[in-house]
């Protein structure tokens, strides 16, 4: 595979444009990018730090990033996959699995973020097909999640998936759950598993399935 490879020993920091018409790939303690652009895949990996970005990272195939200590990103593009796989507090504004280059060998466009430690925070999801979550807790802005297919989220602590809108079914297992609109073209499940009084149990508004609801809040 066409790489094009920037490693560093410390950090990464690049705040200017990157264009290429290959592949991206940056791997230092920490990595700070500002625009990146990559034909194929861009993958952005932090050995012992954050990743952030505060420009626009846009990939023809997959992003990647891999923090151990988090990060914040404004804008996240892909033709593919978004993958974020580690640990640490991720902020993320803008993020889109569009679907326009989907691999071959894979099921659907998706979004995955998946940490070990750490609280996710999305202004604003969209996927071609699945977003999937598992961290210590998941809160979206107001315009939340936007799927073709599912929404899968499973925290320790809390969820609130604000205004948020599935193709297909919405699953959250939490500590407790909240949201203003829920929007599912199957099934709609949600399982509060808290505890302690004022972080258990599920506080929403408005509930549309194409299928069964179920809900569990108790205690």
């Amino acid at each position: 595979r066409d790489r094009r490879p920037c490693l560093g020993a410390g950090a990464v920091e690049m705040t200017g444009d990157m264009i290429v018409p290959s592949a991206v790939y940056l791997r230092g303690t920490s990595v700070t990018v500002g625009n990146v652009t990559g034909a194929d895949s861009v993958s952005l990996i932090a050995n012992a730090g954050a990743v952030n970005s505060a420009g626009t990272i846009e990939a023809g195939r997959n992003t990647f990033i891999p923090p151990t200590g988090g990060g914040s990103s404004n804008r996240l593009t892909a033709g593919d996959d978004i993958g974020i796989n580690g640990s640490g507090d991720i902020d993320i504004a803008f993020m889109d699995a569009t679907g326009d280059n989907p691999e071959g060998e894979e099921i659907g466009s998706n979004v995955g973020i998946n940490l070990t430690t750490g609280n996710v925070f999305v202004g604003h999801g969209e996927a071609a097909d699945d977003y999937l979550v598992n961290a210590t807790s998941f809160r979206t802005g107001l315009n939340s999640i936007i799927t073709g297919g599912n929404i899968e989220i499973t925290t320790a602590g809390a969820s609130d998936l604000g205004n948020s809108t599935a193709g297909g079914s919405i699953t959250v297992d939490a500590q407790s759950i909240a949201f203003n609109t829920l929007d599912a073209g199957s099934t709609i499940s949600l399982t509060a598993n808290g505890t302690a009084a004022g972080a258990d149990g599920i506080d929403g508004a408005t509930v549309i399935a194409g299928s069964g609801i179920n809900m569990d809040g108790t205690r």
